[in-house]
């Protein structure tokens, strides 16, 4: 989950030629000495440029470059060169020491600063064809396309879905988490996190960028939470359900249910519980089972009134009913066939709708990275995104000499005008399944009709005056099939308590863990690791020399994770110098935590102009031995300073640092030579 600094080149073309810089960065600790207004600050922007994290500064879109990158600089002579482009390169190594460069263009002809290019390669070795990105846009963290999308699975990131204050979920983008290693001269000492942008809108911003970075627990227990509240709205879900179908199947013959609660929260069974029956006065359903085995009893116990002759009429009738239920029969089947076909075609439709949708969003994605100037933009597939057949055109082949953004637009609006179409069919087709169904229902109903007239119509002609009436045979027939309803009723209900007596020692089950979880939301080891980096802080500031007040009482809050002392967040009571002292203790504390746990930190820290608000020079020097005796085992400490040579040349006197300094200028006019010194 780490990745480190190689080396990093300004190039900026002007009217009096090219200027440049060429910076290399070790691992452990590397200092760029330089005195004020010379350009270390531009290299330290730089880097942050590079990486498309200029977003922590603010919602602008200004480069974060001063004119000499941008505009003009001023030659050896004094006399103003204007800038005609420039560009930013990075070479950084991913966690498998796999080289990346990144080239960003500051100034450029036809080309946005809003594209990135990457190579598998370092600088040196620039070799193979690059892959263009688009940066500081609408889906730069989420889509293919996106550079940070990219960057994150390189560094093996998962960013978590966080809640923005709409309600909506948005990825948590890497500019939230940038001010936690990374900090500038200008706003950047101001307090923790104090780049963090609040313009994204996201809940808890700070807080939940140091989850990511210290791969707290917590935001797994978090999204456990939200497991267990799915599970409970499934089983909340499952208990309306049972709960709704018990009633429905009471209310269809005259019944009532008592006792049985709306959620699984509340009791299961009220008092007296039960299905009741009205029969003049309500009864439970044991009663009125008894009720009717006593009235079939009697009836089958007594004798037999007999019946009287069918009719003519009668016959007729019968035969015309089971022609009609038979015609019946034959258009319920093609209307079966007809609703399947339907259903088929609608499911086919929404499949082809979901492939346009992403050729569109593909089609779009060239079109931006086309727009910023890219020209190895191209589309992988080559199929039709409607019938999936083999296309042989030549629209989008970079090779073609008059293929452009008009072939893009072109291809665009058939898209769209294709989804229009499919949305159109995906309509028809649902009105149809639902008219068919409709009509397919409506047969059935017609068929349970027509066979129960069927069945009396047939009983009514098998009476003759020594046959037993029909009326009385159809009395006992309508008491077996009440009482065959009423018992049906009553295995329903013990099925149905059954179900949810289960719901309920799920819900309780459910309840407690979301109890314990929110009672208590860091696990053992999230512990740990704030115990840990609790420790590193306030030694560090011990041995910074803080003097606000006692060390000891200066600790890290379990709600925000940041320095609290006395029970409220640090203030401006603090002294200025002490301030900048708990930034460099935290942040530095933060990477030794990614060297003993298992972290999302990048282990790495870029301080532009550490020694700020005059802070002590033994401060300074002890801050420097820290970050060096840190990193000798892995992690990289970037630290650009206008300390005086001689005062930084006695700090690093024991200590193991990567020191490029610069007299003049650091962009200057490229000559073979390098006018950066390097060393250990």
């Amino acid at each position: 989950m780490t990745f480190r600094l190689r080396r990093l080149r300004l190039i900026a073309q002007t009217s009096g030629g090219p200027y440049g810089a060429d910076i290399r960065f070790a691992d452990g600790l590397n200092i760029l000495a330089a005195p004020n207004t010379s350009g270390k600050s531009t290299c330290v922007q730089a880097i942050l440029f590079a990486l498309g994290l200029e977003g922590m500064l603010g919602p602008g879109r200004e480069v974060p470059l001063p004119h000499a990158m941008t505009q003009y600089l001023h030659d050896e002579a004094g006399r103003e060169q204007r800038v005609t482009s420039s560009h930013v390169w990075l070479e950084i190594e991913d966690d498998n020491g796999q080289p990346l460069t990144l080239r960003r263009p500051v100034v450029e002809r036809g080309v946005s600063n809003q594209l990135v290019s990457v190579w598998e390669s370092t600088i040196k070795d620039l070799a193979g064809s690059s892959r263009d990105f688009f940066v500081r846009r609408n889906g730069a963290a989420q889509r293919e396309a996106g550079f940070h999308h990219f960057l994150a699975d390189r560094i093996g990131w998962t960013l978590p879905e966080v809640a923005r204050y709409n309600g909506t979920a948005v990825p948590l983008y890497l500019e939230t988490i940038a001010p936690l290693w990374f900090v500038e001269q200008k706003r950047g000492w101001g307090g923790i996190q104090v780049d963090t942008p609040v313009y994204l809108q996201i809940r808890d911003v700070k807080k939940r960028a140091l989850e990511f970075l210290l791969s707290l627990d917590v935001q797994a227990r978090a999204s456990r939470i939200e497991l267990l509240l799915g599970q409970q709205s499934e089983v909340r879900s499952d208990w309306a359900a049972a709960r709704s179908r018990l009633l429905a199947s009471a209310a269809s013959l005259g019944g009532a249910v008592r006792g049985i609660a709306t959620r699984p929260e509340e009791n299961l069974a009220l008092e007296d519980p039960g299905i009741f029956v009205s029969r003049g006065r309500w009864v439970t359903l044991d009663e009125a089972i008894r009720d009717e085995r006593d009235q079939l009893f009697a009836r089958e116990t007594s004798p037999i009134v007999m019946g009287v002759e069918a009719t003519p009429v009668e016959l007729a009738e019968l035969r015309q009913a089971e022609e009609r239920l038979q015609r019946i029969g034959v258009v319920a089947a093609d209307t079966l066939r007809s609703l399947e076909l339907e259903e088929a075609a609608l499911a086919e439709s929404s499949a082809t709708l979901t492939s346009i949708d992403e050729d569109t969003r593909r089609h779009e994605d060239i079109k931006v990275l086309r727009q910023l100037g890219s020209s190895t933009a191209d589309l992988a597939r080559s199929d039709c995104p409607t019938c999936h057949k083999p296309l042989n055109v030549t629209l989008l082949d970079p090779n073609q000499e008059d293929q452009g953004l008009n072939d893009i637009d072109e291809a665009i609006a058939v898209l769209k005008a294709r989804r229009t179409l499919f949305q159109t069919l995906i309509a028809e087709a649902r009105d149809s399944v639902v008219v068919w169904q409709a009509e397919l229902n409506a047969m059935r109903s017609e068929t349970q009709e027509v066979r129960g007239r069927i069945r009396a119509l047939k009983d009514s002609l098998a009476s003759r005056s020594d046959a037993p009436s029909v009326s009385e045979i159809e009395a006992r027939f309508s008491l077996k099939q009440q009482l065959s309803r009423f018992e049906t009723l009553r295995d329903e209900w013990q099925a149905t308590l059954e179900q949810l007596e289960a719901l309920k020692r799920r819900a309780d089950t459910i309840d407690d863990e979301l109890r314990r979880l929110r009672n208590d939301p860091l696990s053992a080891g999230d512990h740990a690791k704030l115990e840990f980096l609790e420790k590193s802080f306030q030694s560090q500031l011990a041995a910074y020399g803080f003097q606000s007040c006692p060390v000891a009482q200066v600790i890290l809050s379990i709600d925000n994770y940041l320095p609290t002392h006395e029970g409220f967040e640090v203030s401006n009571d603090f002294s200025a110098s002490d301030t900048i002292r708990m930034i460099w203790a935290y942040l530095l504390g933060l990477v030794e935590v990614g060297q003993r746990f298992s972290t999302n930190h990048p282990e790495i820290v870029v301080f532009d102009e550490p020694k700020q608000q005059a802070a002590a020079q033994y401060s300074l020097a002890a801050l420097l031995s820290h970050a060096a005796d840190m990193t000798k085992n892995g992690g990289q400490v970037l630290f650009a300073t206008s300390e005086e040579q001689s005062s930084l040349a006695t700090m690093l006197r024991d200590v193991r640092a990567n020191v490029t300094t610069f007299q003049g200028k650091i962009l200057s006019p490229i000559h073979p030579e390098d006018r950066g010194q390097s060393g250990a």
